[in-house]
């Protein structure tokens, strides 16, 4: 089974408050798990090794694989052993990620290969929300979007969920059943324009930043709340101009949301947009495509979108990024759930 990386293409830091929306893209990069019976229950990637009393324990390097696990048992209780094998193309052949997400698409991938191997069948919804608890028990929650993509695929339109109201009600019964308060996952059509990648082969902690980030929300709640309607608004302009195949409007909103993350740069005193990406999305724009960086900045990637059939523009891109010592990734949008 494969399970997808992600992409932000638009909203990111202001998607991590519930009901502000992003765009989120799945990638064919991808988490991939085999799983047959066996006589004890093994589970084996990279990263370790995890078998007997340590399955729901968090051993080193495998502890997402065991909240994982651990989420499956509370709704549906282990019992006959398996063999599972996990996998990454999430990585350079050197072993530094890209940035495309891993823990959370780890989650994703044990949960659903779990649920397969016991023939027990849920909704994409359900299943997301799995992962969800999963993060919540391990204090770890993400925005949701790498969930949101590694479950459905596609491009999506994104936005997180009430969060404290999830922490009030995480123990409910029903709580895979239940509405979640401004949960939207919804798809876009992914065939209208196409997505270049660039890896400026530096890695960024997300967590360190969008702690920086929250601790001035929490100083300056004006500016933050200011900073969140102007992310909106970028973003549902994207939005619409995607819907509308509106390349100009696409490109706009995308040179709009650079200026708002040089804002929350600015705000924040983070290094989100480096040289490498100042590089990569001033040579995009020099051929007159919408770039911008995808996800928390600090380095992993940036993204230009362009229109099919000008593809040589991409050529001369790949070009001017090798220069900067970007390289291009090879990164498609991962349809395979359709």
């Amino acid at each position: 089974m494969r399970f997808p990386g992600k992409l932000f293409l638009m909203g990111e830091y202001a998607v991590m408050e519930p009901g502000f929306p992003s765009v989120v893209m799945a990638v064919d990069k991808t988490i991939n798990t085999k799983i047959c019976a066996t006589d004890a229950f093994t589970i084996v990637s990279q990263y370790g090794q995890l078998s007997g009393k340590t399955l729901l324990t968090d051993t080193e390097g495998m502890r997402y694989v065991s909240a994982a696990l651990r989420t499956v048992n509370r709704f549906y209780p282990l019992q006959e052993p398996f063999h599972l094998t996990i996998e990454s193309e999430l990585e350079s052949v050197n072993h530094q990620k890209y940035g495309l997400g891993s823990s959370g698409v780890v989650i994703v991938a044990v949960i659903a290969s779990v649920l397969d191997f016991y023939q027990v069948s849920i909704s994409k919804t359900e299943l997301f929300k799995m992962a969800v608890l999963a993060q919540l028990e391990m204090n770890e929650l993400s925005s949701g979007g790498d969930l949101a993509a590694a479950v459905f695929g596609g491009i999506i339109i994104y936005e997180r969920y009430d969060v404290q109201w999830l922490k009030t009600h995480q123990s409910s019964p029903d709580i895979l059943h239940l509405e979640w308060p401004l949960l939207k996952i919804e798809p876009l059509q992914d065939d209208i324009f196409k997505i270049h990648v660039g890896w400026t082969q530096s890695v960024n902690r997300t967590v360190s930043y969008l702690k920086t980030y929250y601790r001035r929300a929490d100083e300056d709640p004006l500016t933050y709340r200011a900073l969140l309607l102007g992310s909106k608004s970028c973003v549902d302009s994207f939005i619409n101009a995607w819907q509308d195949s509106n390349y100009e409007g696409v490109r706009s909103s995308m040179h709009h949301y650079r200026k708002w993350m040089q804002a929350v740069a600015s705000w924040t005193q983070l290094d989100i947009e480096t040289v490498a990406l100042t590089a990569l999305i001033e040579k995009s724009e020099v051929l007159n495509l919408g770039a911008k960086i995808s996800g928390s900045g600090g380095g992993d990637c940036g993204i230009a979108i362009y229109e099919p059939h000008n593809y040589e523009k991409i050529i001369k891109l790949d070009m001017e990024w090798k220069k900067n010592d970007i390289v291009s990734l090879d990164v498609e949008v991962f349809r395979h759930y359709e």
